[in-house]
């Protein structure tokens, strides 16, 4: 990775000078979002700001901090900082007393959470557990993957979150993150100056999907094809015989290309249990892999 000084970036047609930025490989990230990715923004960004976000139509609105005024839907929740600056808010988790989860807006998890709270709180007895590849600028690493069953803040609650077990949490200040997915069940509007970030919820129609894997297959997306980087285990692709290193080239019949990440063919793994997928090898052969709940 590179730092570089003295960086100007526009944002709603406002240019802001940071002090540094740091350059690094996001091709993992971009992977694990579907998407490529070429800029993540940190809170230094919105200082002096306030954020609307519209998931449902894919928008923001920027406006000076200290000029929202919410309705009696919103929720007012209180941002706080932690050792690193990292921005936190609290939530219960499956109904324990709330604690501090950073807002990670550039996390394509739902929730994660620290793999030793979740086993000291007794969050994974009886529950179903099974691995996952996470991608980040530092590269691949496998973690948890479990099921929460309610997570609540402020009294909004969200039910059924697909979630993250970190095994190496590093956050002194936090248990977890509250990833893009689980923010996107609201409207939301941050400001950050001030220390609020309030929530209104969506109706379900509005919402976007918070989409659980059921293929078991971890992979990396490029132009033409995608690459097995982890098979989950207990899984469907790990009871099928999928290994690491494994080429697709086509979905259902449709070719991998550059366009694959844009549009809803790599939703395909989170198609409901029971769903058959037809998956075309490097090498020309079709394999069958029937989806399930497997965590």
């Amino acid at each position: 990775m590179l730092l570089v000084r003295d960086i100007d970036v526009q944002l709603a047609r406002e240019t802001r000078r940071l002090p540094f930025a740091v350059v690094g490989d996001l091709s993992s990230v971009s992977a694990a979002f579907g998407r490529p990715i070429d800029i993540l923004l940190g809170a230094d960004m919105f200082t002096g700001s306030c954020i609307a976000l519209d998931f449902a139509k894919r928008r923001m609105a920027v406006v000076k901090s200290g000029t929202f005024l919410a309705g009696p839907d919103w929720r007012a929740v209180a941002l706080g900082r932690g050792a690193k600056q990292e921005l936190f808010i609290r939530a219960s988790v499956s109904g324990l007393p709330p604690v501090p989860l950073m807002i990670d807006l550039g996390s394509s998890a739902a929730l994660m959470l620290s793999s030793a709270y979740a086993r000291d709180q007794g969050l994974l007895n009886g529950k179903l557990v099974s691995t996952a590849a996470i991608g980040g600028v530092d590269g691949v690493r496998i973690n948890d993957a479990f099921t929460i069953q309610n997570i609540n803040i402020e009294g909004l609650g969200v039910s059924n979150v697909p979630t993250l077990g970190m095994r190496a949490w590093l956050s002194t200040s936090t248990v977890g993150n509250v990833g893009l997915p689980l923010i996107a069940q609201f409207d939301v509007v941050f400001d950050v100056t001030a220390g609020f970030v309030w929530l209104r919820p969506l109706g379900p129609r509005r919402r976007l999907p918070m989409l659980k894997d059921r293929s078991g297959l971890g992979l990396a997306a490029s132009p033409t094809a995608l690459t097995v980087v982890h098979v989950a285990a207990n899984s469907p692709a790990e009871k099928a015989g999928w290994a690491v290193g494994d080429r697709i080239v086509a979905v259902n019949g449709h070719s991998i290309d550059a366009n694959y990440t844009r549009g809803e063919l790599w939703q395909v793994r989170s198609r409901p249990a029971g769903t058959l997928v037809k998956l075309t090898m490097a090498s020309g052969d079709v394999r069958e892999l029937r989806l399930a709940d497997y965590y």
